[in-house]
């Protein structure tokens, strides 16, 4: 009879686990909410080329590369201002811009390939520095440090504090695929084309020429999330007569609560994948005619929207159990 018991229980959980594995998997929808820069009509407010985007408590920043400068914007989409402009003078920008993010103080961060800029929320200009390698972008911890991808001491991470004084360095080179060979020895082959960090401290980036996305904590590997995409593109390099350049997979990491959301951008297509992860887990994903770049503190989802006259779009993001996992 406790034989049977036993049994009956041991069934029991297993259609538990089962039951609670079909009730959890997440269905995402998106809801829009307004558009960023879309409808500037005065000549300060038109946006050439969205190279990044970054969020603050209190504002939307826009990093166009095309008109080198960095467009400001409330969380209602209200245009306050631009920062910065194409120079070589204090507080100017050079026309190579990667990348921008924020910190806790409302500082503003721009990296190009071999310098960085900090900027005060006002948009008044507070400091720069040149760094010793090629930068591909960068981001700030929940610190205020600066997370630069560029190849140092043998290291694809390299970290900063505002003032310019480097403090460490974390995460192996990736190997070049075998069909590029003859540029392994070349620094930018071997690095991921974005990072990203998030409020939980932890820093992600995927693998050029596998969709593997490595995420670290505390500069050390904790863990290799790896699944199978049609929308993942491996980096290419494109020989030249002089050299060569390389084509990577453009890609943004951000987290909120216990999930993390990847997006991929397929640029031939105009489309993109966004994928939801839970631990190590794919929950599920969503093809969309935009490409998400950022979420904000209250949930909202901000995309970039690639066209004639680039723009950024807002949207409200709902999650729900669809029992079909």
């Amino acid at each position: 009879m406790a034989d049977k018991r036993f049994f009956q229980f041991k069934v029991g959980l297993i259609f538990l686990f089962i039951f609670l594995g079909v009730s959890y998997a997440q269905e995402i929808k998106l809801s829009p909410v307004l558009t960023i820069g879309k409808d500037g009509s005065k000549e300060q407010e038109i946006i050439g080329n969205i190279a990044d985007l970054a969020l603050s408590s209190n504002y939307i920043y826009i990093l166009d590369d095309k008109i080198t400068r960095i467009q400001k914007y409330t969380k209602t989409g209200d245009y306050v201002a631009s920062i910065g402009k194409r120079g070589q003078g204090p507080g100017e920008l050079d026309n190579d811009l990667r990348s921008i993010a924020t910190d806790e103080k409302g500082h503003i961060i721009v990296g190009g390939t071999r310098k960085i800029y900090i900027f005060a929320e006002s948009g008044q200009y507070i400091n720069s520095f040149p760094v010793d390698f090629q930068m591909n972008h960068l981001d700030v911890d929940k610190d205020g440090n600066i997370l630069a991808i560029g190849l140092k001491k043998d290291r694809i991470i390299q970290v900063y504090d505002q003032q310019g004084n480097y403090i460490s360095s974390f995460g192996e080179p990736f190997e070049v695929a075998s069909k590029f060979s003859k540029y392994k020895n070349f620094p930018v082959a071997k690095l991921p084309f974005r990072v990203y960090c998030t409020a939980s401290g932890r820093v992600c980036f995927i693998n050029p020429y596998k969709f593997e996305i490595y995420v670290y904590k505390d500069g050390r590997l904790e863990k290799k999330i790896e699944r199978p995409s049609d929308y993942f593109r491996p980096s290419q390099l494109i020989e030249f007569a002089r050299g060569f350049a390389i084509m990577s997979m453009d890609y943004a990491i951000f987290e909120r609560g216990d999930l993390l959301y990847v997006s991929l951008l397929d640029g031939e297509k105009g489309k993109s994948q966004l994928i939801l992860i839970s631990g190590s887990k794919p929950l599920t994903e969503l093809e969309l005619d935009h490409f998400p770049v950022a979420m904000d503190t209250d949930g909202y989802l901000y995309s970039i929207v690639r066209s004639d006259a680039p723009y950024v779009a807002k949207y409200l993001v709902k999650l729900s159990s669809t029992g079909l996992d």
